[in-house]
């Protein structure tokens, strides 16, 4: 039985890596000068399956407490755009307030609907109960 020609290969692990970046076989066969055939059967017979060690999952994200910081630092802000009477800074917290408000329903629609589909993400949104939330009416 011969040897692989790609195993011998002076160039064995540049081969190695375009195989594994993907790169079609015919383009890595023409650069390094070796068959397409021995390429694809080096592939298949000589390189073991590589499993990526496992990621670090990320810790939980209160994503409900960050877009009610968010939004409280907005209302600050309006608060003393209101005081200064700057109309322009007065529509841009208000803009702001509306992406909020649409992200935060956004969010709450990928959180039902991965719940309905008990998936496991690694990343856990909590949402407050509405009891949680104070919400308070200004005079």
């Amino acid at each position: 039985m011969s040897k692989c020609s790609i195993c011998a290969h002076p160039q064995r692990g540049e081969i190695e890596k375009a195989i594994v970046s993907g790169v079609p076989y015919r383009h890595i066969a023409s650069q390094y000068g070796a068959g397409y055939k021995s390429i694809n059967r080096h592939a298949k017979n000589h390189m073991q399956i590589v499993i990526a060690p496992p990621m670090e999952v990320p810790a939980p994200i209160d994503a409900t407490k960050e877009l009610i910081d968010c939004l409280g630092k907005v209302k600050q802000i309006l608060g003393e755009a209101e005081q200064k009477e700057d109309l322009r800074l007065m529509l841009a917290c208000i803009a702001e307030a509306r992406q909020l408000l649409d992200t935060g329903s956004r969010l709450a629609v990928i959180v039902k609907k991965t719940q309905e589909e008990e998936r496991v993400t690694g990343i856990e949104i909590i949402w407050p109960s509405t009891n949680d939330i104070e919400m308070k009416e200004e005079t």
